[in-house]
């Protein structure tokens, strides 16, 4: 219907789904693009007006495609990793380009209990509150549906 053809309109994501097509064999289902797509993407497909200011660094989009991957299949109690080498040419030269015999190196950081620093536009227990008043109006039918959201952000280091 109009929802997928709109989304398959040229955008950012005509990328993200070329790559995916790209990166596709029916042997290798891990195979792929990790990460995440931000609620801002929205704003490619939908002519939304945002309420709220943007920084101007802010990515919609972090993907990457990793080297390793571990599987756990909790079904069957079994994990594994796969580790992948990557071959590719540049466009307009001869010579490949590959990760074979390449060093792989990163930091490992253990995890860290407990909640970080946050900016929110509710305040603490604000969001229950408002579910509880929810519940209220819909007990008594002046709401059928309703969509309640919080807005807070965290510095992360890229």
């Amino acid at each position: 219907g109009r929802e997928e053809e709109r989304s398959k309109e040229p955008s950012l994501m005509s990328v993200v789904r070329n790559v995916v097509q790209t990166l596709y064999h029916p042997d290798d289902p891990q195979l792929g693009l990790y990460g995440a797509l931000g609620y801002d993407l929205m704003f490619q497909f939908e002519p939304i007006n945002p309420s709220l200011s943007r920084k101007e660094q802010q990515r919609d989009v972090a993907l990457f495609i990793p080297d390793e991957i571990l599987v756990v299949d909790t079904r069957e109690q079994q994990a594994w990793t796969i580790q992948y080498d990557f071959t590719w040419c540049v466009a307009g030269e001869e010579e490949t380009v590959s990760t074979v015999d390449m060093a792989r190196s990163g930091t490992t950081r253990k995890h860290e209990e407990g909640t970080p620093v946050q900016d929110r536009d509710v305040e603490p227990g604000g969001y229950a509150s408002l579910t509880e008043r929810s519940k209220q109006e819909f007990a008594c039918g002046n709401l059928f549906e309703v969509v309640l959201s919080q807005q807070w952000s965290v510095p992360a280091e890229a």
